[in-house]
């Protein structure tokens, strides 16, 4: 424009020069080359507006680009554009992309609308209009307009386009926000096929859990009546009528351990979907692991015969550091390895063998057995994964190890493995050691004929004298401040007791120590207090048989031992009474009808157990079990509440306040269930004090208040005042099953009662009580009832 300028005026003074006088023509140049200075001038000005506004623009461009750049989900990018393009002077921008790349003229979808600097709303999956109309017609200005098209790639396929108002006349402008438009594409594509590749995997997985948890529990349920009717055909009286034949026998005891076998491939199956939801808990406690080692070792071994070709050999030196473990869990991890190497040894030998090792403890199982081969050693441990032997020859789906790998590291523990082809494997566990006293492996393990009482009085309990009367126990106090080298010089006790009364903050200690003492593992500890005399007995054995002898041995029953329920309901009762004839036969059992009745009877005998009905007519349960606290000969005596009451904060509050109590829900848990938390309740060999046991039933007032809605644990626990874990432990120890367990139990019965008094469809009754998968909720109605809910419904009408 300059020049053209400079080559106006030089024409018009070429033109009026010659016509001019001499003054004229001096005024004329003189005009002339300011107008030459004034277009110089303002061509400068023009070059550094233009200036400035191209390095503007590149800026804002860079600008959109960083925004673009971070941006990796569409609603960003729209939010990000339609912030940056006013700025750049295009009024107007449309985002578009194919609904099948294959077919670019076919359909697209909007996937974002600038129009007159104002963005339009479009649905959350955009606006489907024809390719060929670029836009949809009704959003295009109301005026005159240009628009440049610029398409978008991903990878090297297009993928939509871009199309923007004219705006700034320079093209580049377009050609760069193209780039960073399918830049910012790129991201957000990749981005979302991540997620939704991760969202099917979760949810397989889940599936996966899901289907084994349900299938494990519908399958183990069959097997353990397998073994329990196999055991009692066994152990029936040596008569000619009633005792097995040799053959028999032989078979039964076949049947016995393979359903047992099968019962372990179940629980590795349950144990794994536990462990892939983190809900596989451990509860350690301070052990010396010889007895441990030693019972598992020869619960193995006795399964072959001694004079076998497979010698199996103990190598446990009597001195092993004390270990903080689970020992249901470390039993299980022995037993798989042992396991594992019995089943691919034909001749040979097997050993288990411990020994210490600077901080840690060294267990290790080695086989002289088909061995593995060094492609496979690094796959060993993984989930169903077998090698070509097992397949062939040798059977399992290969969970045993995964299994045990999984249990050793919730342990702190690691695992190594050696193995040559041909020759055998050692696998070798390393547990941290903890703790002790300095001397406290040096103590005689001889077993005293003596109980350490822990107490604050001078007067011994009646209970306690009569207990080691009949044992022929000596008594022998403890001083709260004694050393426990001393008090283990000569041996072991063969009990311990601690009268909870007056007990001070020394005699917390000193029974602590008692506890977690590697020595003392397997010696029963018996709690007294006199408002409740005798209360619990605990014995930390690994062995579960070895713990019911020594609570049978602590606790004897006499021969009026019996069981008094308490309910309105006939069926009711005679369900109960069914359930006790057939799992506890030896107990004699009462009934009562109602309130008044039960307090009329409990002023004729002394049961040792109370089932008791929350919702009777005049003396309800609540003031039954207020009246049994009171009384000096009934205070003492377990009750099982048996109600299908729903709990509020007020009945929790009445019923925490008494010590024994547990709350169970009517149609809860199995016969198996109920005959095992009546056994707890009976014997209190894990009773919680009642400040710890209140929590379990905070937490089933909370469930049963909200089972209607969607709950998470962290919710549950909150809503008690306690942690996730912590509240699990303590519910599972009250009454035998998770909190999750208890709601999907407790949504299946509030379910059956509406498909018994409504015609609501399945699905609407699912999210009643609280499922949103319909699906989801059929698969635990069928796994805790046997039935799908369109069958229960069917046998109501038929």
């Amino acid at each position: 424009e300059a020049v053209a300028w400079h080559t106006t005026v030089a024409r018009m003074r070429q033109w009026a020069l010659p016509g001019l006088d001499d003054r004229e023509l001096l005024l004329a140049e003189n005009l002339f080359g300011q107008a030459r200075l004034a277009i110089s001038d303002g061509a400068h000005r023009a070059h550094i507006a233009r200036q400035f506004q191209a390095e503007r623009r590149a800026e804002l461009l860079r600008d959109i680009g960083q925004a673009l750049i971070t941006t990796f989900d569409l609603d960003g990018l729209a939010d990000a554009l339609i912030d940056s393009l006013p700025r750049l002077g295009i009024a107007s921008c449309y985002l578009a992309l194919y609904e099948d790349s294959t077919a670019p003229l076919e359909w697209s979808r909007l996937a974002a609308a600038l129009r007159d600097g104002q963005r339009v709303p479009l649905p959350p999956t955009g606006q489907r209009f024809r390719s060929r109309q670029l836009a949809p017609p009704e959003l295009f200005p109301d005026r005159r307009y240009s628009m440049v098209v610029e398409p978008l790639f991903f990878q090297a396929e297009q993928i939509g386009f871009v199309m923007f108002e004219v705006g700034p006349q320079d093209g580049s402008v377009y050609e760069v926000l193209r780039g960073h438009i399918s830049t910012a594409l790129k991201g957000a594509l990749l981005l979302s096929e991540a997620y939704q590749a991760r969202i099917a995997a979760e949810k397989g997985d889940q599936i996966k859990t899901q289907l084994l948890a349900n299938v494990s529990h519908e399958l183990r349920t069959p097997l353990n009546i397998i073994v329990g009717h196999t055991q009692r055909a066994l152990n029936a009286p040596a008569t000619q009528t009633t005792a097995p034949s040799p053959e028999l026998a032989r078979e039964l005891r076949h049947i016995q351990s393979s359903a047992q076998h099968q019962l372990r491939i179940i629980n590795d199956l349950l144990d794994l979907s536990r462990a892939e939801i983190n809900e596989l808990d451990l509860y350690p406690s301070l052990l010396d692991p010889r007895p441990l080692l030693e019972e598992a070792f020869v619960a193995m071994a006795d399964e072959d015969p001694a004079t076998g070709p497979v010698c199996w050999r103990l190598d446990v030196p009597a001195d092993l550091p004390a270990v903080e473990i689970d020992p249901v869990r470390m039993r299980q991890v022995l037993l798989n390895l042992l396991n594992n190497a019995r089943r691919f040894t034909e001749r040979g030998s097997i050993v288990l063998g411990a020994a210490a090792e600077s901080d840690e403890l060294h267990i290790w199982i080695s086989d002289t057995g088909a061995g593995i081969p060094p492609h496979q050693r690094e796959h060993v441990f993984e989930p169903f994964v077998t090698g070509d032997l097992t397949d062939r020859q040798y059977g399992g789906i290969g969970l045993g190890l995964s299994i045990t790998r999984h249990l050793v590291a919730l342990h702190g523990g690691r695992m190594a493995l050696d193995s040559e082809p041909g020759k055998g494997s050692t696998f070798h566990v390393f547990l941290p050691q903890a703790a002790t006293e300095a001397d406290g492996r040096q103590v005689n393990r001889t077993l005293l004929p003596v109980l350490w009482l822990v107490a604050g009085g001078q007067t011994t309990p009646p209970e306690i004298e009569e207990y080691c009367h009949q044992r022929a126990l000596e008594i022998v106090r403890l001083p709260a401040d004694q050393n426990m080298a001393f008090l283990l010089k000569d041996g072991v006790p063969a009990a311990v007791a601690w009268d909870l009364e007056n007990s001070s903050t020394q005699r917390w200690s000193m029974m602590r120590r008692i506890y977690n003492h590697p020595l003392l593992s397997g010696t029963p500890f018996l709690l007294y207090q006199r408002a409740a005399g005798l209360t619990s007995l605990s014995v930390k054995q690994a062995s579960p048989d070895a713990l019911w002898d020594a609570v049978e041995s602590a606790m004897p029953r006499e021969a009026d031992d019996s069981v008094l329920i308490v309910d309105d309901d006939p069926q009711a009762r005679r369900l109960a009474r069914e359930v006790i004839a057939r799992g506890l036969p030896d107990l004699i059992i009462h009934e009562a009808a109602d309130g008044a009745a039960a307090i009329e009877a409990l002023g004729a005998i002394k049961p040792n157990l109370v089932i008791l009905d929350l919702m009777m007519p005049n003396i309800d349960g609540f003031e039954v079990l207020d009246r049994m606290r009171a009384g000096e000969d009934t205070r003492a005596i377990p009750v099982v509440i048996l109600s299908s009451r729903q709990l509020t904060l007020d009945d929790v509050k009445r019923l925490e306040r008494h010590a024994m109590v547990t709350v169970q829900s009517k149609g809860m848990l199995s016969e198996e269930e109920m005959i095992a938390s009546l056994n707890q309740a009976l014997f209190g060999s894990d009773t919680l004090p009642p400040q710890t046991s209140a929590l379990a039933k905070q937490a089933i007032a909370y469930l049963q208040g909200n089972h209607a809605r969607r709950l998470s644990r962290w919710e549950i626990a909150s809503a008690v005042g306690t942690s996730e874990d912590y509240l699990s432990r303590v519910f599972h120890r009250e009454l035998g099953i998770t909190p999750w367990d208890y709601l999907n139990r407790y949504r299946v019965i509030q379910a059956k009662e509406l498909l018994r008094l409504t015609d609501d469809p399945v699905g609407s009754i699912a999210r009643r009580v609280g499922f949103t998968d319909a699906a989801y909720f059929s698969r635990v109605f069928r796994a805790i009832s046997g039935v799908s809910p369109s069958q229960y419904r069917a046998t109501l009408t038929g």
